[in-house]
């Protein structure tokens, strides 16, 4: 969903900057809001396109050379930049009314330059931002894993001091003996059960936080 709000926002804008030079130059025509309108439809069904292709060949999970990336990115950009350059030129044609013999192959090779350079803009975007997930993810994952061991060295030292707590509450007050154990159990259930899930409810996590408090001070 994010990834579609993204798109539809980037080229909704391109288009409103297209359009923009369009009122200022004074040729905001229906036909040249139409054919800009179309050249961003263009531009948003092949950058989707080109992210299917990556995902499609697994591109996003290999960890290639860095001049073998930027070598196959690089075609990827000029390869896009050519087929919507062609269809831009078709819909100048026919949407905007040019006259086919009126085009020129400067033209097209000054539509293939700029619109290679938007894809690469949206590669380098596209993957500026997966790159940042994936940093993300491996951070929270150490961070579980550091956890997961700073547990599992502390609950022996903690059970032990518990129980020896609770032992000596049994002669002194046999009552609060039986809530440290409830508490206890409470307790223990709670740190095994929460590794199951990466996250938990706050109300969960402060009652989990007040038993621990609770049994530190028996």
């Amino acid at each position: 969903m994010a990834y579609w709000i993204c798109q539809v926002l980037g080229w909704g804008l391109w288009f409103g900057a297209q359009s923009g030079v369009s009122l200022l130059s004074g040729s905001a025509t229906p036909r040249a809001l139409a054919l800009n309108l179309a050249m961003a439809a263009t531009g948003l069904l092949a950058t989707h396109l080109l992210r299917w292709h990556l995902k499609r060949s697994g591109w996003l999970s290999r960890k290639p050379a860095a001049w073998y990336l930027g070598t196959r990115l690089g075609g990827a950009s000029a390869l896009t930049g050519t087929l919507i350059s062609l269809a831009v030129w078709a819909e100048i044609v026919w949407i905007g009314g040019m006259p086919f013999e009126q085009t020129s192959f400067r033209y097209f090779v000054v539509g293939v330059v700029t619109w290679s350079a938007v894809v690469a803009l949206w590669l380098a975007l596209y993957l500026g931002v997966k790159i940042f997930e994936r940093v993300r993810a491996a951070e929270a994952a150490a961070r579980t894993a550091q956890l997961d061991t700073l547990r599992a060295q502390l609950n022996p030292h903690f059970l032990f001091n518990a129980l020896n707590s609770i032992r000596a509450l049994i002669a002194e007050d046999p009552g609060r003996a039986q809530d440290a154990v409830t508490e206890l159990s409470e307790l223990l259930r709670y740190t095994l059960q929460k590794p199951s899930t990466p996250l938990v409810a706050l109300s969960e996590e402060l009652a989990g936080g007040r038993q621990f408090l609770a049994q530190r001070h028996q």
